[in-house]
């Protein structure tokens, strides 16, 4: 009986095949089964599934499609299938444009399919008076669509330009906190940096203490070892020594140890002393040296020099006396 055919065919398409949809998609939502699945094409599928079954689904058109006369169900179902069809119709491209988290790149199959369908079943079974009005009905049914499709294009725009514009806020907020790090980090850096310098001028300046304490006189040197602000060293030398080298009053011997001192306390910043030979202009001392490395200044070697002996000369010592090779002395 064509009746029992048609009535199977609409208990398959309207209660078995969405009650197992129902399921699934009730399995993904409580139970967060087939995670990885892509659920954006799955409710596009369903979606076409739906728009298509309400063209097809209705009495009518399945008594059509199994061959028989709608006759038979001793009414006209072609009105109510029509009304039926144009609602279903509105509720899945409204659904699919506005209320469902579909992208217009796939949204648009929804009614498109739909409107395929229906335009089929209208092609096929349709016995319209006035076949004009079939062409009028899918016209208004597209540009209803159309309509409703370029609302959700417009506000997907809007929603994807708020989205790019909150992401570029959160990377430049990633991007000041890991310069906020970055600084703090460079300012304990820093910090580090200015207790070390703190703490080797705290003590250069107690080893000058206490230099200035034992020995006769200092000396202040350049990076070439030159002589300068030699107020106090010039009456201990007995002349004027202001930008003379100090190995220049040295035995050679004791300019190759001085030039070992040198390097050693500009390494381990801690005083090195030696004992030495000096030349002065009338007489010769037997002396200790204290040699301190003050760090990156443009004096950055002190030299105390404490007197031992003291033999004066029978005639004045000339310049560069004890100056008798030239010494190549490496800077710490």
């Amino acid at each position: 009986d064509i009746r029992n055919w048609v009535c199977f065919g609409q208990l398959l398409l309207w209660t078995v095949v969405p009650a197992c949809l129902g399921c699934f998609i009730a399995l993904r939502l409580f139970l967060n089964w087939f995670a990885s699945w892509n659920w954006e094409g799955i409710v596009t599928g369903t979606m076409c599934y739906a728009s298509m079954v309400i063209v097809i689904g209705q009495l009518y058109h399945l008594t059509k499609i199994f061959g028989g006369d709608y006759h038979i169900w001793n009414s006209d179902v072609s009105c109510s299938a029509e009304a039926w069809v144009l609602l279903g119709l509105n509720c899945m491209t409204t659904s699919a444009a506005f209320f469902l988290p579909l992208r217009t790149i796939v949204s648009w199959l929804v009614p498109v399919l739909g409107l395929l369908t229906y335009s089929i079943m209208k092609a096929a079974f349709e016995e319209e008076k006035q076949p004009s009005q079939i062409l009028v009905k899918i016209l208004l049914l597209m540009a209803l669509s159309y309509l409703a499709w370029h609302g959700s294009a417009r506000n997907e725009k809007h929603l994807r330009t708020e989205w790019l514009a909150i992401r570029e806020v959160r990377k430049a907020s990633e991007q000041i906190e890991e310069q906020q790090v970055s600084i703090q980090q460079k300012g304990r850096e820093i910090q580090e940096k200015e207790r070390e310098i703190q703490a080797t001028t705290d003590l250069v300046r107690s080893l000058q203490t206490v230099t200035r304490a034992l020995c006769d006189t200092m000396v202040h040197l350049t990076t070439d070892l030159v002589i300068r602000n030699s107020d106090l060293a010039s009456t201990f030398f007995e002349r004027d020594v202001e930008g003379m080298p100090f190995t220049d009053f040295l035995t050679k011997d004791d300019q190759a140890r001085f030039a070992l001192s040198i390097s050693r306390a500009a390494q381990s910043h801690i005083p090195v002393c030696l004992p030495v030979t000096i030349y002065k202009q009338f007489s010769t001392s037997e002396c200790h040296l204290v040699v301190v490395h003050r760090g990156v200044t443009e004096l950055c070697y002190l030299v105390g020099i404490r007197t031992e002996k003291d033999t004066p000369a029978e005639v004045p010592i000339q310049d560069g006396m004890g100056d008798t090779d030239d010494v190549d002395i490496g800077q710490g």
